[in-house]
């Protein structure tokens, strides 16, 4: 894996993602080529042409988020990125080995709006995670987390963060977001679909337009 540029970040950080913790792009290289390229927390790129998911998943065992930070190359390769829609090459083998949920995912649900002190999680392999504004205590928009009760129900289940938000990648989860956004702040809703050989099957919700200052209320490390 490497570092995109911090002018890619940003456009990174401009677009939605395409699940909690990662965006799944079309990447423009300094070759002129175009590869769908896997970018987690905005900066750390791996391509995904020529292929499959098992060597991509292998390629970030045995690895821990802070040491990837800080051992990754920043490479200048990447010189202009879009949005996929869907999971890319992952989507075909995902509904290959279980039937699409009847159920949407958030991204295909209609926007509505949070209650008054609805409480919501991410889980975030980083403590510095690129999706939260610091200095705001802020979530950007297009931002993916899950719901206070779907958090607490997938803990207490022991379930694997990985599996039931259908993350792309092996590394661990070592962060939840605690987000308690104003009443009103407009989100899409729905049901985490199987993708990057995971089941899914949690709540999923999309902050469409951010949300308000100070809706991070607590960055907590979990103890495993």
């Amino acid at each position: 894996m490497f570092k995109v540029t911090s002018e890619i970040q940003k456009k990174l950080l401009a677009l939605p993602e395409s699940g909690m913790g990662y965006q799944i792009v079309d990447a423009t290289y300094s070759d002129h080529r175009i590869k769908e390229t896997i970018i987690l927390n905005s900066t750390l790129a791996e391509p995904t042409e020529g292929r499959i998911a098992e060597s991509i998943l292998k390629s970030m065992l045995n690895e821990n988020t802070a040491y990837l930070m800080r051992s990754a190359v920043e490479s200048k390769e990447i010189i202009d990125v879009k949005l996929k829609s869907g999971k890319g090459i992952f989507e075909t083998r995902a509904f290959s080995e279980g039937a699409k949920r009847e159920s949407k995912g958030a991204n295909e649900a209609p926007e509505e709006q949070t209650k008054q002190e609805e409480y919501f999680i991410r889980f975030s392999h980083f403590e510095d995670d690129k999706r939260i504004d610091k200095e705001n205590k802020s979530v950007l928009p297009g931002t993916y987390a899950t719901t206070l009760q779907d958090a607490n129900y997938c803990i207490a289940q022991k379930i694997d963060p990985i599996a039931r938000y259908a993350l792309p990648n092996t590394l661990k989860i070592e962060y939840k977001f605690h987000i308690v956004p104003e009443e009103k702040t407009l989100i899409k809703r729905g049901v985490v679909q199987p993708a990057y050989g995971q089941l899914g099957g949690g709540v999923e919700v999309i902050f469409t337009k951010g949300t308000d200052k100070s809706a991070v209320i607590l960055v907590e490390k979990i103890n495993t």
